[in-house]
């Protein structure tokens, strides 16, 4: 029980750090406010160390290599201490390596839920597009206007582009750069679209309404494809956390099992490797569950 104990709290201490770090990087400018000199400069720090976790989920941006690595030696220090008042050296150790790579993976975690957030957009910002040109705007006035009126992190790609536009940028150029920059298909496809109707000609608001029927059309079947493959999904997690279940009920029933395991050089060597084909099974399951159409 001491093991599985040990074990609990190793994974708490990650998610607590990393819980912490997203609260103070929210907290820090109310701080500051009702903090002495040294504290405004200290929650100053905090803030520009914790900056990239904001960015990264709310305008989708890639910090630079400084950043990161700050981030994650403050993560890993941070957890290290706390670590060794309460687990141990050994402990606190690998929970700060883990703390730190945790930093860096639930940066591109973010990133990640930030470009799925601005494909979901992608069919307003088609159809915004569409009124705005329909109205008898041109192609740069529509850009500035979808952006004014959409919210999310399409509306933050797109009043990045309209503030391009504004300093005197060549629209393909913002537009090549919005492409670049948001690494979406969706996105791709309107920007060759609007750039295909600049060098041919034709009826661009009817082509991007096209698009956005297109887009919607693309996420019902994406849908239905989630909901056909949910059941199978659910019972291969449920199979994979059998054996964790095992272990749980193994040291329930024979109190130590588990500190006898952990004991072993052979034990440490097969929960290792069931650990990381246990991973490796996850893992797969996700991709294969993934509908990409």
């Amino acid at each position: 029980m001491a093991a599985a104990a040990t074990l609990l709290a190793c994974i708490s201490g990650v998610l607590i750090a990393l819980a912490l770090a997203s609260f103070l990087e929210i907290a820090a400018p109310a701080l500051a406010l009702r903090l002495s000199p040294v504290g405004v400069r200290g929650s100053e720090w905090i803030r520009r160390t914790l900056r990239p976790f904001r960015l990264a989920s709310t305008e989708g941006l890639v910090p630079t290599d400084l950043e990161r690595l700050r981030l994650q030696a403050v993560v890993a220090v941070v957890v290290l201490v706390l670590a060794l008042s309460i687990l141990g050296a050994v402990a606190g150790v690998v929970l700060s390596i883990a703390s730190a790579w945790l930093a860096g993976r639930s940066l591109v975690w973010r990133r990640a839920r930030y470009r799925r957030r601005l494909d979901a957009g992608a069919s307003a910002a088609a159809l915004a597009l569409a009124d705005a040109l329909a109205a008898g705007q041109s192609v740069r006035g529509a850009l500035i206007a979808a952006g004014a009126g959409l919210n999310g992190p399409i509306g933050v790609e797109l009043r990045r582009v309209g503030r391009e536009l504004e300093m005197g940028a060549q629209t393909d150029s913002a537009l090549a750069t919005l492409r670049s920059r948001a690494r979406s298909r969706r996105i791709t496809l309107i920007v060759a679209a609007v750039r295909i109707q600049r060098r041919s000609g034709g009826s661009l608001a009817s082509l991007l309404r096209e698009i956005a029927t297109a887009i919607d059309e693309q996420d019902r079947l994406e849908e239905e494809a989630n909901a056909a493959s949910a059941q199978a999904r659910f019972t291969s997690f449920v199979v994979l956390l059998l054996p964790l279940v095992a272990v749980v009920f193994g040291e329930l029933a024979a109190p130590g099992m588990v500190g006898r395991i952990v004991a072993s050089p052979l034990g440490l060597w097969l929960v290792g490797l069931a650990g990381v084909l246990q991973l490796t099974g996850t893992l797969l399951i996700r991709r294969l569950g993934r509908a990409e159409l």
